[in-house]
């Protein structure tokens, strides 16, 4: 499939290599996009090399988009469909890895980026590969030129950093010293999803991964917040005590801004704590002992 624009949006459906032909809409399942690739080299035997943008989602759907191209490039649009035919999820593996590599500067496999997510877990592998091999063999993909239609990841993370640090007044290597330094922890990771970067812990074995807190991006504005709802979700999800994180809690509200704590009318509850950037930075190496200390806890 291709989603393109003409008067106002138009679409294309790549039907095995015989020809193609508008779609009316987007496909109702292409939800929850992931960017894994830019500028990838779309190159047939013998055909037009096309440089495409590649999104995964977590049901298994393909999509790339031409920046180049336009509606009427049928031709060149039906080359990269025959490509894409030939392609297997370990094509995408080799692209999500050059490419996280390069925005992050450690190799991620597409698995990887939706455990760190959360949209999955790792017992999840092979039905999503399964998913993404066949979306590519049976011509399926969403060819995309024009304006995207759907909301993808947004930022690299060095794009995040620099926003982040500028609405908060910070230097922007400390947040990326802050960050390195938790990632060196097993198990932890930083991912950019729309307007958030996460900083999520994954236990060892076939679990899902916990979010500890997340960065977020909003007009004229940038929080650093932990979300105790989440976290506490994220433990019974994976059958770990709610006490687990009782610790971790007990740390990070010594760097909440309390004039932002809105505690529940009806039961005391606090559903986010917006912290001090500054502060936490300022104290890695106690938070890494506090997430070790976690972990070990769960193990």
């Amino acid at each position: 499939m291709s989603f393109g624009k003409k008067t106002g949006r138009t679409a294309f459906f790549a039907d095995l290599g015989r020809e193609v032909v508008r779609l009316s809409e987007i496909p109702s399942t292409f939800t929850n996009p992931v960017c894994v690739g830019k500028a990838v080299p779309i190159c047939p035997d013998g055909g037009l090399t096309c440089i495409a943008d590649v999104y995964v989602t977590p049901n298994g759907g393909v999509a790339l988009v031409f920046p180049d191209l336009t509606s009427s490039d049928k031709g060149a649009l039906q080359c990269a469909a025959g490509s894409l035919r030939t392609r297997n999820h370990e094509w995408l593996d080799d692209v999500a890895s050059d490419y996280f590599f390069e925005t992050e500067g450690q190799s991620s496999l597409v698995i990887d980026v939706m455990a760190r997510i959360g949209f999955m877990g790792y017992s999840n592998k092979s039905a999503l590969y399964s998913a993404i091999d066949k979306t590519l063999s049976g011509g399926d993909a969403l060819l995309v030129v024009g304006d995207l239609p759907f909301i993808p990841v947004r930022y690299s993370r060095r794009q995040f950093i620099q926003l982040f640090s500028e609405q908060v007044g910070l230097d922007p290597d400390d947040m990326t010293d802050f960050i390195c330094e938790l990632e060196s922890l097993d198990g932890v990771a930083a991912t950019v999803l729309g307007s958030d970067l996460i900083i999520s812990y994954t236990p060892a074995g076939d679990t899902f991964p916990i979010q500890l807190f997340y960065f977020r991006l909003r007009p004229n504005r940038a929080d650093l917040c932990v979300s105790p709802r989440t976290l506490r979700y994220a433990l019974e999800k994976n059958r770990i005590p709610l006490s687990a994180a009782d610790n971790l809690f007990a740390f990070f509200s010594h760097f909440a801004d309390m004039s932002k704590v809105k505690p529940s009318p009806e039961d005391g509850s606090v559903g986010l704590l917006y912290m001090v950037p500054d502060a936490l930075f300022s104290e890695v190496h106690r938070l890494s002992e506090k997430i070790k200390q976690f972990s070990q806890s769960i193990s």
